[in-house]
C-alpha cells in the first residue's frame, strides 16, 4: 500500500511539473517583444511592421516604425487607454495618438489572447471604432549585423570604419554600428 501510494504521488508531483513548465512555455509563446504587424486599420499609415527597440518609459514597452509607436499603456487623456499607436515624444500632452485599444489589458508586453477592440481618430477628432484592425506578434528577419556590438564589431578608426558592413562613422567622430531596418516574415504562422 504504501509503496503504491509514493509512487501515485511521484507520478502525480511529475504530473504538476510537466503541467507547469507546458503553462510557462506557453506564456512565452504568447508574449511578444521583438516586433508587432498592424493590419486592417483604416488609417493606412499605421498598418505596417512596429520593431521592438528595447526602449521602456515607466514601464511602457515601445514598437517603433519612425516616426510612430505602437506602446503600451500609453496615457490618453483622462484614461488609461493601454495600448495605443502615437507620433512623439512620449510625454503626456506632446504627442497625438491615432489608435487607441482600451480592451487590451494593462500589461508591459502584446499577448495573442488579448480581447482587441481598436479605435482610430477619425478626421472629426471623434474615436470610432475598426473593427478590421487587428495587431499580432512577428518575428523579424535575421540580419547580418544583428549581432554588431560597437566595442567589438565596431572599434575602427575613422579610415576602416566604413569598411566594414555592420559599421558606420558618426559625426561626433567615433565608429558605432549601423541601424538595422528589420521586417518581419510575414509567411510564417503568427502568434
Amino acid at each position: 500500500g504504501a509503496h503504491h501510494s509514493s509512487s501515485a504521488i511521484m507520478r502525480w508531483a511529475s504530473l504538476l511539473l510537466l503541467s507547469a513548465a507546458l503553462s510557462c512555455t506557453r506564456a512565452d509563446v504568447i508574449n511578444c517583444t521583438t516586433a508587432l504587424t498592424v493590419i486592417g486599420c483604416p488609417n493606412a499609415t499605421l498598418n505596417g511592421d512596429y520593431m521592438g527597440d528595447g526602449f521602456t518609459q515607466q514601464g511602457a514597452v515601445d514598437f517603433d516604425k519612425a516616426p510612430l509607436s505602437l506602446r503600451s499603456m500609453y496615457w490618453c487623456g483622462d484614461d488609461q487607454c493601454q495600448w495605443a499607436i502615437a507620433e512623439g515624444t512620449g510625454e503626456i500632452g506632446k504627442e497625438i495618438a491615432f489608435a487607441i485599444c482600451p480592451t487590451c489589458p494593462k500589461v508591459p508586453t502584446w499577448g495573442s489572447d488579448f480581447n482587441q477592440t481598436w479605435q482610430v481618430l477619425n478626421e472629426t477628432g471623434a474615436w470610432v471604432d475598426a473593427p478590421d484592425m487587428s495587431v499580432s506578434c512577428c518575428t523579424f528577419e535575421p540580419e547580418k549585423c544583428d549581432d554588431c556590438d560597437e566595442t567589438e564589431t565596431c572599434n575602427h578608426p575613422f579610415i576602416t570604419c566604413d569598411a566594414h558592413p555592420c559599421c558606420v562613422w558618426d559625426p561626433d567622430a567615433y565608429c558605432h554600428c549601423k541601424n538595422i531596418d528589420h521586417h518581419c516574415i510575414h509567411n510564417s504562422s503568427r502568434v
